[in-house]
């Protein structure tokens, strides 16, 4: 455009006078915009740094948003982070989002110091935070959840336990009520025999004490099984939890043992034990390899476990090096395996 110029080939043609009155009128009508935000801290430094900004300058503050878009942007943010905003409750979120946004605007306007504000940006780290926090809440619940299902499992168990002791004790009733009827016999023929009835009756009078003790040691053993879950859960909820926190890491970390101190040896020798495998460290850096080992600790049949296991599981619960305090002093991991096989005990 520079070149076609009419009049360019002229000789009279002023080219200076020319370019400098294009370059005047670019100076007039050039306009320039700079975004900076006002609650970053690069903004100062800029204005520091380039005092013609603030002197040469025009501020202009982007309008802040509408009710409507900060309700549209929280429906829409809250419904991609899995919370329910069509339903119930659930529709006042987005409402109560919006309310404290324009509480905290409020508030910003009125305060003296100029470096507090609040903008859409500030709204969206908001929204975020609520949805970080709802997903631990919800974690938290799934756990807990989890835990009282587990422990409605076990009184299940416990009661059936009972039923069970109960429906045995039933049984022995017929017996006694058939020694009441003997002995009722017996008492009509006293006449004919009294001392043959009256030693009948002694032994009836001692089957039926027999039959009370039976039942009092049947009772004895329904408290002294309450008595022993109750003792034992509190241990086993513990192992649970343990086992729930380790990691692939903390796997590694015990698989990472070349020749494991005596406390982590023993440790793993058991839990080949438990899982039926062969007693040496090979097989324990196997077993910890296993890409479902984690599962299987926590889908262990505790129920089930043969007898003949469970007398090997009680010697390596005597060890000094099997206490949890002694393994964790080499390893933490090794300690959580550790108390998962004493709450198998």
């Amino acid at each position: 455009e520079f070149q076609t110029v009419q009049g360019m080939e002229d000789p009279s043609f002023d080219r200076v006078a020319w370019w400098r009155s294009f370059s005047q009128g670019i100076r007039d009508d050039l306009r320039l915009a700079f975004c900076l935000s006002p609650a970053q801290k690069e903004m100062k430094e800029r204005l520091r740094a380039f005092p013609a900004f603030v002197k040469h300058c025009a501020l202009d503050l982007v309008v802040p948003w509408s009710e409507s878009a900060l309700l549209a942007v929280a429906t829409t943010t809250l419904h991609q982070g899995g919370v329910s905003t069509e339903e119930g409750q659930g529709r006042a979120i987005p409402l109560c989002a919006v309310a404290v946004h324009q509480v905290v605007e409020a508030v910003a306007e009125r305060k003296m110091n100029p470096m507090v504000y609040s903008s859409p940006s500030t709204y969206m780290r908001f929204l975020n935070l609520f949805l970080s926090m709802q997903d631990k809440k919800a974690a938290e619940l799934r756990a807990l959840k989890d835990r009282l299902a587990g422990a409605r499992r076990r009184l299940r168990d416990s009661h059936e336990e009972v039923a069970h002791l109960q429906q045995q004790l039933m049984q022995l009733q017929p017996q006694l009520k058939a020694k009441s009827d003997t002995t009722d016999k017996l008492l009509q023929k006293m006449k004919v025999d009294k001392d043959a009835a009256q030693e009948m009756k002694r032994v009836v009078e001692a089957e039926a004490v027999k039959v009370q003790t039976h039942t009092k040691s049947i009772d004895a053993l329904a408290a002294e099984a309450k008595e022993d879950l109750d003792r034992v859960m509190p241990q086993f909820r513990e192992a649970t939890a343990a086992v729930q926190r380790l990691d692939k890491k903390d796997i590694q970390e015990v698989k990472s043992f070349s020749n494991p101190p005596a406390p982590v040896q023993v440790v793993m020798d058991c839990i080949c034990l438990l899982f039926g495998q062969k007693v040496d460290w090979a097989t324990s850096k196997q077993l910890l390899g296993d890409p479902g080992f984690m599962r299987k600790l926590k889908e262990y049949d505790r129920d089930n476990i043969p007898e003949r296991t469970l007398v090997k599981l009680k010697q390596y619960v005597r060890k000094e090096e099997f206490d949890p305090a002694v393994v964790e002093k080499v390893s933490q991991a090794a300690k959580s395996l550790c108390l998962w096989c004493r709450a198998l005990n």
